[in-house]
């Protein structure tokens, strides 16, 4: 999870960011023993339950306007309109909300001007590197 959200989660839940962390890693230990692996919202819903977030702690949360600590936070940058598309796109696998997943967009952005492009081929070479699973025959 972006550390900037655990720090705004553990600050609406009241806890320390330390504390925050280590309940994200057991969520995604749990959501990993479920058979949930990878699954973000599954795991999310398991450690809101840990640190007590209730529905409508979440509700402003993820309302907020702003998620404060990101590195396009008071950058004047314009950015690629094809790389916002699919950025947002993309990041809305993460969130319900589009203001947040443009934001994340814009933080990736602004790091490198064509992440979602190098993202896109980063996964076409995995697919074709993917190693074939073994069928055994009884």
């Amino acid at each position: 999870m972006p550390a900037k959200t655990i720090k705004i989660m553990a600050q609406k839940a009241a806890i320390s960011v330390s504390t925050a962390e280590s309940k994200w890693k057991e969520a995604k230990n749990q959501a990993k023993e479920q058979g949930q692996s990878g699954n973000y919202a599954y795991t999310m819903d398991i450690f809101k339950k840990m640190i007590h977030l209730n529905k409508s702690i979440m509700t402003v949360l993820l309302k907020s306007d702003k998620m404060e600590g990101g590195k396009a936070d008071n950058s004047k940058k314009k950015y690629n309109e094809e790389e916002m598309k699919i950025g947002r796109k993309i990041e809305m696998e993460h969130t319900n909300d589009p203001r947040i997943a443009e934001e994340i967009s814009q933080d990736h952005l602004e790091e490198f001007p064509d992440y979602y492009t190098r993202l896109g081929k980063m996964e076409d070479e995995a697919k074709k590197d993917k190693i074939k699973p073994v069928v055994r025959k009884k």
